[in-house]
């Protein structure tokens, strides 16, 4: 989980970086039980839980995912960048379902900040800079 929170530090500052959990388990049991040759697997969003957290991490997980739903269904009558917020999520959430946690959630907040809060900040810079003119 540490991985995927800190994805934007490069492996060459931190070696020991994390693999994802689909990387993790193709080549700790598949790649020796079933003479899998490629580590590029995917790990579902309850998996991933439960490889994080156990029993209690599928729980979390499915309250984190339906947490952020309802944000998105909120969002989603707002004629503004929270329409925006809300529909990339909603068709990212294929992706995140799908697996893998650490690059979906790169992705997630990446784009998120190149659509919604890189906008957000220059709107409010603009209207400083509107208010201080007049």
């Amino acid at each position: 989980m540490i991985g995927a929170l800190l994805f934007f530090v490069p492996r060459s500052f931190w070696p020991n970086k994390p693999v994802g959990s689909g990387h993790f388990v193709a080549e700790n049991m598949l790649m020796t039980r079933y003479s899998f040759w490629f580590t590029n697997i995917s790990m579902p969003f309850p998996a991933e839980g439960y490889i994080n957290f156990g029993i209690l991490g599928i729980i979390l997980f499915a309250f984190i995912l339906a947490l952020i739903s309802k944000i998105t269904d909120k969002w989603y009558k707002y004629n503004d960048l929270r329409l925006f917020f809300s529909l990339y999520v909603c068709f990212h959430m294929v992706f995140m379902l799908r697996g893998d946690l650490m690059s979906s959630f790169a992705y997630l907040v990446g784009n998120l900040l190149a659509i919604f809060f890189v906008p957000l900040i220059l709107n409010k810079i603009t209207c400083r800079r509107e208010k201080i003119e007049s």
